[in-house]
């Protein structure tokens, strides 16, 4: 990993993120997690890297050791709310989400959209719906 590799990855990414979270009216997540529930985690680029950058996942072993959790990443670079461009015959989000038996779902969706511009933004809010 070169330096400039180091500054984006220790610096300047969470600079940016922290700003996005300050942004955010209400930052608190009321998470009620019950024994054996299966988390996937999915997304575009930013869920993707939580592969290579796994901070999330030990935090959520590590605070609830005692729940038996399975957590699974299915993130994938340049996915966006309801447009996977995935590998043929590779299934579809729902045919993984089902395999996968997911009961709670992180979707990492929004911020590589944020950056096309606020004219963008009614068509990722009727993406959503």
């Amino acid at each position: 990993m070169n330096s400039l590799s180091k500054i984006l990855s220790f610096i300047i990414l969470p600079s940016v993120t922290g700003l996005f979270a300050i942004g955010c009216k209400d930052t608190s997540i009321d998470l009620k997690l019950e024994k054996g529930r299966r988390i996937v985690i999915l997304g575009n680029t930013f869920a993707e890297r939580f592969q290579y950058f796994n901070y999330f996942e030990p935090l959520l072993y590590k605070n609830f050791a005692d729940l038996d959790l399975t957590v699974r990443n299915i993130g994938w670079s340049a996915d966006e709310v309801r447009l996977q461009p995935w590998p043929y015959n590779f299934s579809t989000l729902d045919g993984h989400l089902t395999l996968q038996k997911a009961d709670i779902i992180f979707a990492c969706f929004g911020l590589k959209e944020a950056f096309k511009g606020s004219d963008s933004l009614l068509k990722f809010k009727y993406r959503l719906s």
